[in-house]
């Protein structure tokens, strides 16, 4: 995300401005979500989680239409050209690693089945870097690490926010019930989310 505010932003200021708003709106969300996820599914159905986001969505798009200045480079051959196989990998690659993480304390984290699923996923982020040196159009060029001002700001926001996510994937699972006659059902926890939030952080 950073690497995109630099490009679009050339303005100093104007950059600034957009850097800040958006670290703003990043911590606002990652410290309301998990208080406000747990709100939902304690007066309403699971899929509230989702849809509460459409019209933040929307509000977003007419905003980001209006105020966004467009960053498409006109001059350039093949500007507009998507790099779909490289989106397709790093799906498939922080897919199966967040899988793994979120599995891991069910199945173990010395398991096979964790271990293989970690090295998949490793493999699957090892060839999406190795695509996106190669391609001709690459979503994520490597050559914006070898400057000096955009892997300073970008590195810390993934170390920072992963173990945020992890801790609420494991905070929100549903509990397992095991009924004799019917087998293993899932069904929301009955104790708060926040309380789970901070049972997760304990271990």
């Amino acid at each position: 995300m950073n690497f995109s505010v630099t490009a679009t932003f050339t303005d100093h200021a104007e950059r600034t401005k957009a850097i800040g708003l958006w670290s703003a709106v990043s911590g606002l969300g990652v410290a309301i979500g998990p208080v406000a996820g747990g709100w939902l599914l304690a007066h309403f159905n699971w899929d509230s989680i989702f849809l509460v986001n459409l019209p933040i969505v929307a509000v977003a798009l007419v905003a980001g239409y209006w105020l966004v200045p467009a960053s498409r480079s006109a001059g350039v051959s093949g500007s507009g050209r998507l790099d779909l196989a490289g989106a397709a990998l790093s799906v498939a690659a922080f897919t199966g690693l967040t899988y793994t993480i979120i599995e891991a304390p069910s199945n173990g984290w010395l398991s096979v089945r964790t271990l293989g699923l970690g090295a998949v996923s490793i493999a699957l982020l090892a060839l999406f870097v190795a695509f996106q040196a190669r391609a001709e159009h690459p979503m994520l060029p490597l050559r914006l690490f070898r400057t000096r001002a955009s892997p300073g700001p970008a590195c810390p926001s993934p170390c920072c926010s992963s173990p945020c996510l992890v801790v609420a994937f494991r905070a929100f699972r549903p509990a397992r019930v095991t009924a004799p006659a019917e087998g293993t059902v899932e069904v929301p926890a009955e104790v708060p989310a926040e309380a789970r939030v901070l049972e997760a952080v304990r271990g």
